[in-house]
């Protein structure tokens, strides 16, 4: 392993917490960079999704509880936030069909997507070990 990979390990770890029974770590992100709001580019992108929802009542439904069940989760961590200031970001999300298993349709958020000419979210996080 490489002193990066090392030094980002520990910053992984040294931000491990648990908060109201839930496991909270940061994200290791690059240094010095910006990301541009991408609200245009997740609203292109919700826009086609809801002509797929609109043409498919039965993945409309799943995709509506799942994300209802998404927005349950996402408050109560939210709610750990509170005091801090952060800036928003918007990540598309779509549906995806499994393969596998029990789970017919999940949600998929899109860390990959970018205004023209702007970096993504993923472009801003390291990647650091495995």
């Amino acid at each position: 392993m490489s002193a990066r990979d090392a030094a980002l390990l520990l910053d992984f770890h040294a931000s491990y917490s648990v908060q109201d029974q839930r496991r909270v770590v940061s994200l290791p992100r690059k240094e010095n960079i910006t990301l541009p709001s991408d609200c245009h580019n997740a609203e292109r992108l919700f826009s086609r999704l809801e002509e797929r929802l609109e043409s498919n009542v039965a993945l409309r439904h799943v995709y509506h509880n799942h994300m209802l069940d998404y927005i349950r989760k996402v408050s109560g961590v939210c709610s750990l936030w509170t005091g801090k200031r952060r800036r928003i970001l918007f990540t598309p999300s779509r549906s995806e069909e499994g393969k596998r298993g029990k789970t017919k349709w999940r949600i998929g958020f899109e860390g990959s997507s970018h205004e023209d000419h702007a970096l993504s979210l993923n472009n801003a996080l390291e990647m650091g070990p495995n």
